[in-house]
């Protein structure tokens, strides 16, 4: 089995780590600049800009992040709360973060492979996000906004404590499901880990679907540790 080598596994599990949080971070400031409050706003004209809408919505009836957002201009608001969430969803519970996991799945799968593969290397356009984003039905979106919120409030009201894995566990985990796919599949799995910036945008779309594919259906024990490293920064 292939294995990515020690001196390459930074940025393999970096890359991994932008699998599982690329809209939390990356969809908000490819286009916050052109985005309006939703008082002045009232009917944002794509699927992703209300979904944004709601979430920032949605967040500010958190107390604690209402507070720590009370000096941020309204414009820098939705960046501001997705760059907390996204540090918040290592507090979300085992259940919640493998809903997510499935949601980053389904996009995936939904998106066309070229714009599929710009958001895994981390370059998509504004609109190849606005498009991944769309792809997810109505109901999906809302379950995405929930989830996301409810990890700001598991932070910030004290409700949870974080939960980690270290990069060893997760590597061996990953090790694992590696040796469980098949010979070719495994191979080209970790090629494609090992140098996601410089491989092709399908072999990279292919890499994500492939990996989540799989996470989604290993033994529960290892799927926990995956879905979790998925999410840390």
């Amino acid at each position: 089995m292939i294995i990515p080598s020690a001196r390459r596994r930074p940025v393999f599990l970096r890359a991994l780590g932008w699998f599982g949080s690329f809209v939390v971070g990356l969809l908000v400031f490819q286009f916050v600049a052109q985005f309006r409050t939703p008082a002045q706003n009232p009917a944002a004209s794509t699927p992703a800009e209300r979904m944004a809408l709601r979430f920032v919505e949605r967040a500010l009836t958190i107390p604690a992040l209402r507070e720590r957002l009370k000096d941020v201009p309204s414009i820098a608001r939705l960046a501001a709360a997705m760059a907390l969430a996204g540090e918040a969803l290592v507090y979300l519970g085992d259940s919640l973060l493998l809903e997510r996991a499935q949601l980053v799945r389904r996009m995936y799968q939904l998106v066309d492979d070229s714009s599929c593969g710009a958001i895994v290397q981390g370059h998509p356009s504004r609109s190849q996000l606005l498009q991944a984003v769309g792809t997810l039905d109505s109901a999906s979106q809302e379950r995405w906004v929930e989830i996301t919120a409810t990890a700001i409030e598991s932070q910030y009201g004290g409700r949870a404590t974080p939960s980690v894995v270290t990069a060893t566990v997760f590597k061996a985990s990953l090790d694992k499901l590696l040796a469980r796919s098949p010979r070719d599949i495994a191979q080209r799995l970790t090629i494609a880990l090992g140098s996601l910036d410089s491989v092709s945008r399908p072999e990279a779309c292919w890499a994500a679907r492939t990996l989540y594919s799989r996470v989604l259906v290993a033994p529960p024990s290892e799927r926990r540790v995956l879905v979790r490293g998925l999410v840390q920064r």
